[in-house]
């Protein structure tokens, strides 16, 4: 969106990504957080908006570049209503792109259970910038399954703020009180601690 779509019309769709060679697509699984929805009407996003718009090439250049599936857990993925959160995942769908999670509430579409290598994995999408309650995602983690290498996906903290908030990291131990292998914060803009 936004600037960067004005980048990628003149400098070509893979512009963003020209210098990564093989850095997304060497992994295993390669997860992304997608902030924005794939509209079925796109209107490029102007620079001074922070509601987002895709074009539907967007599918087909992430699969391109590696990336497996994208969490729709974040403030933006209802920035073109519902009906541009579902044609999202169908786009992705249709590229080849898995996605979980969406930016209100526990649903099925919160949980994405792969396999990589033979081993399975639950990736959980979460959006908790607004009002969230951890115990709705405690059943979605112990019903992974002993063998699977589970994954919170989960979009928080504040925005420039190079260090996590005490409820960032009291959600973090409880996911992995309640078995989470991982847990993977996005939405900052900055890279925070560990």
């Amino acid at each position: 969106g936004r600037a960067v779509e004005t980048l990628m019309k003149k400098n070509g769709d893979d512009f963003p990504f020209a210098k990564l060679g093989d850095f997304l697509s060497a992994p295993d699984l390669t997860v992304a957080n997608l902030e924005g929805p794939i509209p079925a009407a796109h209107r490029q996003t102007p620079d001074d908006s922070l509601s987002f718009s895709f074009r539907d090439s967007s599918g087909s250049l992430l699969a391109q570049q590696g990336i497996d599936a994208v969490s729709l857990a974040n403030n933006h993925s209802l920035d073109r209503g519902p009906d541009g959160y579902a044609n999202t995942r169908s786009v992705l769908t249709a590229a080849g792109v898995e996605s979980f999670g969406m930016q209100r509430g526990v649903s099925d579409a919160t949980v994405l259970d792969t396999t990589v290598n033979g081993r399975p994995v639950r990736l959980i999408g979460l959006q908790a910038i607004n009002s969230f309650d951890p115990a709705s995602v405690e059943p979605l983690i112990s019903g992974a399954g002993t063998n699977a290498f589970i994954v919170v996906f989960i979009h928080w903290g504040s925005e420039y703020r190079l260090t996590a908030t005490s409820r960032q990291r009291e959600l973090a131990h409880d996911f992995v009180d309640a078995g989470a292998d991982a847990v993977i914060g996005h939405h900052p803009h900055v890279v925070e601690d560990i």
